[in-house]
């Protein structure tokens, strides 16, 4: 199970920098850069996130579409650490997976 470390401070799994879900999704079945990966679990943060009890994860298992990746092991993450991209955004696809490498 990969690391995480998320820098979207808008999502409302985002705690700390980690992540509170049991486990993401990657998206980005046709891409060939990070750019056009994202984090298809994430969900904008709303006031009910503020107060909320989750707890934060330092790794967790990342299913993965982006069949282009080197990481990308039948569909799950196989790198050690990763790091979602996006800053203070509000959708998903301005999300993206820095740790994507490109097979080619």
């Amino acid at each position: 199970m990969p690391n995480l470390m998320c820098n979207v401070t808008t999502c409302g799994h985002n705690k700390n920098s980690l992540c509170c879900k049991d486990g993401i999704q990657v998206g980005g079945s046709q891409a060939f850069v990070s750019e056009t990966t994202c984090c298809e679990s994430f969900i904008e943060k709303t006031k009910e996130f503020l107060n909320s009890a989750e707890e934060p994860k330092a790794a967790m298992p990342v299913n993965c579409e982006a069949v282009n990746c080197v990481y990308n092991e039948l569909g799950m993450c196989g790198a050690e650490s990763i790091s979602i991209a996006g800053g203070p955004v509000s959708s998903v696809s301005k999300t993206e997976c820095n740790t994507f490498v490109p097979k080619f």
